[in-house]
This record gives C-alpha cells, sequence and structure tokens, in this order.
C-alpha cells in the first residue's frame, strides 16, 4: 500500500508541475493569443496579435477525435488571414495564413464567440462596444429557448441540413 500511496504522490506532482493554457483577448483593434506551457522548472510563453482588418474570413469547424467506443466533435474556430508584405513570422502552432482558435477550450460558448468574431470582423465601426461596459453581454449566448428556436429556423429553411 505505502509503494501504491508514493506512485499516486509522485503521479498527482507530476500532473500538478506539467500544464498548458491557451487564451484569447478580444480588443477594440484586434486579437491577441497567448499560449503559456508549463514543464517542471521550464515556462514558455508566446503570444501573437493580429489586427481586424487582417482577418478575411472567420470560419467554423470542428475536430473530430475518434477512439475504440465514442468519437467526440470538438468546436474550433478558424481566422484565415489575408496575405501580407513581407510574410508574418510562422507561428509554432499553425500556418501563417490562418489561426486556430480551440473553441472547446475556452470558457466562452463557442457560438457566442464565433457569432462575435463574425460581428466584429464585418463592422468595424462597432469594434470599440468590445472595450466598453456591453462587452461581456456581446459573448452571452442567448436563453435555450431562443437558441431552440433559432435553430428550428435554419432547419426549416436548409431543409433539415445545416
Amino acid at each position: 500500500m505505502a509503494v501504491l500511496g508514493g506512485v499516486a504522490l509522485v503521479l498527482a506532482l507530476l500532473l500538478v508541475a506539467i500544464g498548458s493554457s491557451i487564451e484569447i483577448a478580444l480588443f477594440a483593434d484586434g486579437i491577441h493569443r497567448r499560449a503559456r506551457r508549463r514543464v517542471l522548472l521550464w515556462r514558455s510563453d508566446t503570444g501573437f496579435f493580429t489586427k481586424w482588418d487582417e482577418i478575411a474570413e472567420v470560419v467554423p469547424t470542428e475536430d473530430v477525435v475518434v477512439s475504440t467506443w465514442v468519437s467526440s466533435r470538438n468546436p474550433v474556430i478558424i481566422l484565415k488571414l489575408y496575405p501580407t508584405i513581407p510574410p508574418r513570422p510562422t507561428p509554432r502552432w499553425g500556418p501563417v495564413d490562418q489561426i486556430r482558435v480551440s473553441a472547446y477550450t475556452l470558457a466562452s460558448e463557442p457560438n457566442a464567440l464565433l457569432a462575435v468574431l463574425r460581428f466584429l470582423t464585418e463592422n468595424p465601426d462597432q469594434r470599440g462596444r468590445i472595450a466598453g461596459p456591453e462587452a461581456e453581454s456581446l459573448l452571452t449566448p442567448p436563453p435555450l429557448r431562443e437558441r431552440f428556436q433559432l435553430s428550428r429556423a435554419v432547419d426549416k429553411r436548409s431543409g433539415g441540413h445545416v
């Protein structure tokens, strides 16, 4: 029992000492993505800032993780960027012409985040709202009843295909 307890304690300490996090911050002038990693005493912190005018398209997609018994679909938002001269430095986490936002790892509801990103990309005059007192309400999803009504309306228009 003492050996198993010691092994469990060592594993618990390793899990605490190793970790990573990804943060997305929305500002009136752009998006900041920060990735942090921690492995024992070694820490890595990388960041990437993109202006709203550099974003060409906001595309929803999903990561499909398949295992033996079950598969899961994790929402991802791809921010496709306009090409620049000189080219941007290549980030470690993906291609130069896009930013990948793993929406399933963030605290906000993925569809609300997608709607805000699209809204701020398409409406330059409204970008100041993200820095104002109503910023929290922008990322708050509508009530469940309203989301079901919107979903039914989309299903009727598309003939059951989204």
